[in-house]
């Protein structure tokens, strides 16, 4: 009897204590000036490239700690020493590097925090820029780093790679509704070709209301000039798929 009352005052209790954390608050920073010059020590030699780096503040001390690391083993520069400039470089006639970086907060569906951590890089005589970007999500209730792949039913993968495939159909059919150079072979050869060679379950995704956006990366899905295709699925969809822990979380 009393370990029952004991249970009952807990169960009580639990929604007072999680309605005491206070509401997620972001706030995006400089962590350089635009375009900054500076240079360091990487890959074992002395380079200086002009960077751009945005940083992102949290009210939870534990999100902001996994913010800062992840953005530091991404980016050498936030830790490495600083070295001196050469003297007469010039930006415009010497080899130099951009670099622009950013870390925003994607918002928060069940408790799951979404944060994106993005750059672009581009050398001098490049033909293009490469932007690159994770996708992260933390669980609020634990403090940790949550993996999306290790939501979903081993059974289940196959089926999901398919719903992919063809939300993959339906987001070329919109490029090819805004590249009027491309045509409908083209699409289709994209689809039947590239898919089935390079494509995975992506980890980078993004939760809402609606369902999860998967995003993939340039040449993860075909050639350069695809871009970052971002594919939808509907949580209807999503939801079967996962394992029934994940699945009541986000009924």
């Amino acid at each position: 009897m009393a370990r029952t009352f004991f249970l009952l005052i807990l169960a009580s209790a639990v929604p007072v204590l999680w309605a005491k954390t206070s509401p997620l608050q972001t706030t995006e920073h400089s962590l350089t000036k635009k375009s900054e010059l500076i240079c360091i020590h990487e890959d074992q030699q002395k380079t200086c490239s002009l960077y751009t780096i945005n940083g992102l503040q949290t009210n939870w001390p534990w999100l902001s700690q996994r913010i800062r690391k992840q953005s530091e083993s991404e980016q050498p520069v936030l830790t490495a020493k600083r070295l001196p400039v050469p003297t007469g470089f010039k930006t415009k006639s010497d080899w130099v590097m951009q670099r622009e970086y950013a870390v925003k907060h994607t918002g928060t569906y069940r408790d799951l925090v979404g944060i994106e951590f993005g750059g672009w890089d581009y050398g001098n005589g490049a033909a293009h820029g490469n932007p690159y970007a994770s996708h992260n999500l933390y669980d609020a209730q634990t403090q940790q780093e949550v993996s999306f792949a290790d939501m979903v039913l081993p059974e289940k993968k196959e089926a999901l790679k398919q719903a992919l495939q063809q939300s993959f159909a339906t987001w070329l059919n919109k490029e090819q509704d805004n590249d009027k150079g491309r045509g409908a072979a083209e699409e289709q050869d994209d689809v039947e070709e590239y898919w089935p060679e390079h494509a995975k379950i992506s980890d980078n995704v993004t939760l809402s209301k609606q369902g999860v956006v998967f995003h993939y990366g340039v040449y993860e899905l075909g050639a350069y000039a695809m871009g970052t295709p971002d594919l939808e699925l509907t949580w209807k969809q999503v939801l079967p798929m996962l394992k029934p822990q994940w699945r009541q979380r986000f009924k």
